[in-house]
């Protein structure tokens, strides 16, 4: 009826709706989830008397722009005229004259009260994005479900807490489990061509982006929840939740900039631009010396500024030839260039033993607060969630070297270090005190160095301080 030929795996999710009052699917991408909830909504409004289904999401775009439409697509085009009054919007749902309805919910909307609200002899909640969905609402759905009602949760495994990492582990009992992984996806084994589902090449560019090692691998590709012992610095749910952000709704902001300088030849500089809680498209460039490098980071401020109405603060790492490029920057008067080594004292020494442990998680607070990441860049969102962390003896995070990450990633991440930088010090720096500090720098005759701690931007040379622990920064870069 619904002119849809499902595939193995989804034959396996249908089944298993049909028998099961409780059930969890946590699988890679592409792999018809989208379809496959439209499916069973329509398949269960249409086969049971004053039939209800809950329709609902974590992240409200999805319901608006995946969802919904997948539901329409499939009404409209069945073989046979379904019949309903069928809302173009998702709030407005799909409801027939004998009260059988299909109500679509976000989360975020949606109180406990409200969930549990809806009535109905033949009650299917399905439940797309589950590993962040809220407890309370399962909690509300699962009283309602009491007598014979059915709950199908689907989930890419992002979160190892919650009702529906539990479904999959001590609640097991409670569910009937299923488990797809993308390279199960009928492109890939030969079953049947599904245009839009996972192919070779695309598992292929994920390994090569993020590692197929990696936990983002792992749980976009085999639908694995990230490892217990995976202490990364930006956890996938972090990333995910960040990609969902609406970039129209950012909270809007100064220009800032962050400039990570290539090493070698082969490596690229890479500058990141954010206006408040919105990161621009990154942007880098090859095989340019010192002089040539900050005209180019010019050259990209005039586009990003053209009537020049803005200063904004460039944070350089300026270990190695960032120092170069400082030197040239720390001139201009189109920005405030802002020096920053990252193998020295970090300007909050009780959690960070370097200022390199410091910048990468202002990048990972900067995601949790609101901060957005350019749609599309596999290869940031791969090195922002490669990188690890332990704890030295003093109970400070040390953030694994970039040599490390770099054997692992085959490349170095240049892209996540600009976007760090970028995120940095947000509003710790005024301008006035970096102007004071420079002159006495000037005046004193030393000049911004790699011997400096960044913390020093915000006091004189007499000011600064060893705190016997040198050891801390050796071999870290």
């Amino acid at each position: 009826m619904l002119k849809v030929h499902a595939w193995k795996r989804q034959r396996d999710i249908f089944a298993a709706v049909a028998r099961f009052r409780r059930v969890a699917t946590r699988s890679g991408h592409k792999v018809s989830k989208t379809n496959s909830l439209a499916c069973l909504a329509l398949w269960w409004v249409c086969t049971r008397p004053r039939a209800k289904v809950v329709l609902s999401s974590t992240v409200g775009d999805q319901l608006k722009n995946i969802l919904w439409p997948e539901v329409c697509r499939l009404h409209r085009e069945a073989a046979f005229p379904i019949g309903g009054k069928l809302s173009a919007d998702y709030h407005g749902g799909l409801w027939f004259d004998d009260d059988r309805a299909i109500i679509a919910m976000k989360s975020e909307d949606t109180k406990p009260e409200s969930f549990a609200g809806v009535s109905s002899p033949h009650l299917l909640y399905l439940i797309d994005e589950s590993s962040g969905f809220p407890d309370s609402l399962l909690e509300a759905a699962w009283g309602n479900c009491a007598s014979n009602g059915t709950i199908a949760a689907f989930s890419n495994p992002t979160r190892t807490s919650g009702w529906f990492y539990d479904a999959f582990h001590e609640k097991r009992g409670s569910w009937h489990t299923l488990h797809i992984d993308s390279r199960e996806s009928p492109n890939i084994t030969g079953e049947v061509d599904v245009p839009g589902l996972a192919r070779r090449e695309w598992v292929d560019e994920l390994a090569t982006a993020f590692g197929a090692e990696s936990p983002t691998f792992s749980v976009r590709v085999a639908g694995e929840f990230p490892r217990a012992g995976d202490c990364v610095v930006v956890s996938l749910g972090l990333l995910e939740t960040a990609l969902k952000r609406d970039p129209t709704q950012a909270t809007p902001g100064p220009l800032r900039l962050g400039l990570d300088v290539g090493r070698t030849g082969d490596d690229a500089s890479v500058l990141c631009a954010a206006r408040g809680n919105l990161t621009l498209p990154l942007r880098e460039t090859r095989g340019r010396e010192g002089d040539d490098l900050a005209g180019w980071v010019l050259e990209q401020l005039a586009d990003l500024d053209p009537r020049g109405a803005e200063v904004p603060e460039c944070r350089i790492d300026v270990i190695g030839v960032g120092a170069s490029v400082y030197d040239h920057l720390k001139h201009s008067k189109r920005l405030q260039a802002i020096p920053v080594n990252v193998s020295t004292r970090p300007m909050d020494p009780e959690h960070y033993a370097t200022t390199r442990d410091e910048v990468w998680f202002a990048g990972a607070e900067f995601l949790k607060e609101g901060g957005t990441l350019p749609p599309g860049d596999t290869e940031l969102q791969g090195e922002l969630t490669a990188a690890r962390y332990a704890f030295n003896g003093k109970g400070r995070y040390v953030v694994e070297s970039k040599d490390t990450m770099k054997k692992r990633l085959k490349r170095s991440p240049n892209r996540a270090d600009a976007f760090n930088l970028m995120a940095y010090g947000r509003g710790s720096f005024p301008v006035a005190d970096i102007a004071g500090w420079m002159a006495a720098m000037d005046a004193a005759g030393v000049g911004v160095s790699r011997e400096l701690p960044p913390r020093a931007h915000m006091r004189p040379p007499s000011e600064r301080e060893d705190d016997g622990d040198d050891d801390t920064y050796r071999g870290r870069y």
